[in-house]
């Protein structure tokens, strides 16, 4: 399948499988294939069914948690899915174990959307480190804002979370 993808992509040919087709190819693929598949699928913009897609990342959750916190591509592609399914996003984090919850907040990090920014800031906050820490580092990717290192304060400060709010509120206005 990369081998493919990488033919496409330098011949200019396109691949005209369908969403179904991709789905299985996903499904079967080893993670640094299902990651170039995604890379692929992001750049052409091809978006599959969503409780397809969304029920993998759950799986991959459990069998194999390092393709989630290292598949960039995947996090881009699935933050397409957020317009049209906000609810679920946080659904899927609500009911999650923690591998899950913290990949939602990284999928988060490329949705510029009032309640997603929101989310993260309430999730500062949250006693679990891992939690609260990968909030920041989305929010950081985010806003381009890094109250924390430019204030020499801890991620969890009130004015730390005070400089996200008010970039949150900016937002909302606009």
């Amino acid at each position: 399948m990369a081998s493919l993808i990488r033919y496409s992509e330098k011949s200019g040919l396109e691949i005209s499988f369908s969403g179904e087709k991709w789905e299985s190819f996903i499904v079967m693929s080893g993670a640094r294939d299902a990651e170039k598949i995604f890379r692929h699928l992001y750049r052409k913009r091809i978006i599959l069914n969503y409780k397809v897609v969304s029920g993998y990342a759950v799986h991959q959750s459990t069998v194999n948690p390092d393709f989630l916190s290292e598949g960039v591509y995947f996090r881009k592609y699935f933050a397409l899915y957020y317009s049209e399914n906000s609810e679920d996003f946080f659904s899927i984090y609500k009911e999650g174990d923690l591998v899950i919850k913290r990949w939602i907040i990284a999928v988060l990090a490329y949705v510029h959307d009032y309640d997603s920014i929101s989310f993260l800031i309430s999730r500062l906050t949250d006693p679990d480190r891992k939690i609260s820490e990968k909030a920041y580092e989305s929010l950081k990717q985010l806003t381009k804002l890094d109250p924390a290192g430019s204030e020499k304060k801890d991620i969890h400060d009130l004015d730390v979370v005070d400089r996200f709010s008010e970039y949150t509120e900016k937002i909302r206005k606009r």
